[in-house]
């Protein structure tokens, strides 16, 4: 059995289910996750709440039995010392790809982040499927996305919300600028024809204010959709420029065009020891 702990927003969470499920796959084995960091959240931290719920996962919820049968049972620390550390009961991701997380074992409590696509592109066609819908779409969402399938969509995403507002974020990650924005919106509009920009955002009012440049643009994010729904919309949309965060990181990824342009900002992270060379996909660009 693999456990995998849920932290954070959705796109957190996606991270770490693919990390999960592909460990599970190739171990033959099932997958359930840990939901307690929603019941009992850090304080300071962004509240946040379980939502793969809303598309079609091959997981259960973990019992306490079961967490505490990989996390403390006397069999696991017995087995531990036969075995070398990427396949111990308990597997941390310390914010940097190995390849030899790859080969967790069979037994494994995943606890981490797991952000790059190296540890689930060989099931890259699994977890695309598995990140649709679980419901019927909602009248907002098809309506959204008949707009975007006429024209040469390309998604932007802005993220301010906790950057901005919580002091431990705000150091933490870089602050993306209009001009940055305008720089990638450029850069599109040199090898796309016309593109129409469906812009995405937890602070409208600063997109339009900010943004007006855009030539063609369409400001997505309301009430009336919820955040797993503006995720998809992105994933249909050709081509994309994404903020340093995994919720459009998630929206680029899920879109399988081979032909796709993806813009990712050159500094994610504040520190410049912060390395995201794994975290951004080769064929991606910086901007």
């Amino acid at each position: 059995m693999i456990i995998a702990k849920l932290t954070g927003g959705l796109g957190n969470q996606m991270f770490q289910y693919a990390m999960g499920r592909r460990c599970a796959l190739v171990n033959h084995t099932q997958l359930k996750l840990d939901l307690s960091f929603f019941e009992q959240p850090n304080p300071g931290t962004t509240p946040r709440s379980f939502r793969l719920n809303a598309f079609a996962i091959a997981a259960e919820r973990a019992t306490e039995k079961e967490i505490h049968f990989l996390r403390r049972s006397i069999f696991m620390r017995a087995r531990n010392k036969f075995l070398p550390w990427w396949k111990k009961n308990i597997i941390k991701d310390y914010h940097r790809f190995d390849s030899h997380y790859l080969r967790v074992g069979k037994h494994a409590y995943l606890i981490g982040d797991w952000q790059s696509e190296e540890y689930f592109r060989d099931i890259a066609d699994t977890i695309r499927k598995e990140f649709s819908l679980a419901a019927a779409p909602t009248p907002s969402f098809k309506s959204w996305k008949e707009k975007i399938t006429r024209v040469p969509a390309v998604s932007l995403h802005v993220r301010r919300g906790d950057y901005v507002n919580n002091p431990t974020f705000a150091s933490f990650y870089a602050r993306i600028t209009p001009q940055q924005y305008r720089s990638a919106a450029a850069h599109i509009q040199e090898r796309v024809p016309n593109p129409h920009f469906f812009v995405f955002s937890d602070d409208i009012a600063w997109c339009k204010e900010n943004l007006s440049f855009l030539p063609s643009v369409s400001f997505v994010s309301d009430s009336s959709l919820a955040d797993y729904e503006e995720m998809l919309l992105m994933a249909h949309c050709k081509h994309h420029i994404i903020a340093n965060s995994s919720f459009s990181w998630w929206g680029a990824w899920l879109n399988p065009r081979p032909d796709k342009i993806v813009l990712a900002p050159r500094v994610w992270f504040k520190d410049p020891s912060m390395d995201t060379s794994k975290l951004i996909p080769k064929p991606w660009i910086r901007y």
